[in-house]
């Protein structure tokens, strides 16, 4: 059963907050950027898919992805905070997690196009 909001009967309880009973949330805070970060995320992916075949793109799907996982914590605080939607919280958390692979793989891809920047270097003097 869910809690009932507290009645404002005097004037001592003049200051009703509905946006603070369980289950609400404001009205007029921020709306959620998780679209915006969802495109951004599919770029960092992108990127990090060609660095598997060429060494540039690492360099700008790393950043990229840094600045989603970034943004995206930001959000969640603010969602926490009640500044922000909390509706896009469960997406936001997805296109999180989703970076954190991107990353782990574009720096596997990274990883090796330095090791075989090494290797040929050694063995080629």
């Amino acid at each position: 059963m869910p809690a009932e909001p507290p009645r404002n009967d005097g004037p001592e309880q003049g200051d009703l907050r509905p946006w603070e009973f369980p289950g609400t949330a404001r009205r007029d805070c921020e709306p959620h950027q998780a679209e915006q970060l969802d495109r951004l995320a599919d770029y960092a992916t992108g990127l990090g898919l060609l660095s598997v075949v060429c060494c540039v793109p690492a360099m700008l799907a790393l950043p990229l992805a840094f600045t989603v996982l970034c943004l995206g914590q930001r959000d969640l605080n603010r969602m926490a905070a009640g500044a922000m939607d909390h509706d896009g919280r469960h997406r936001t958390r997805e296109v999180m997690d989703r970076t954190w692979q991107t990353v782990f793989c574009t720096g596997a891809a990274a990883f090796g196009w330095i090791a075989a920047f090494l290797l040929y270097a050694a063995f080629n003097p």
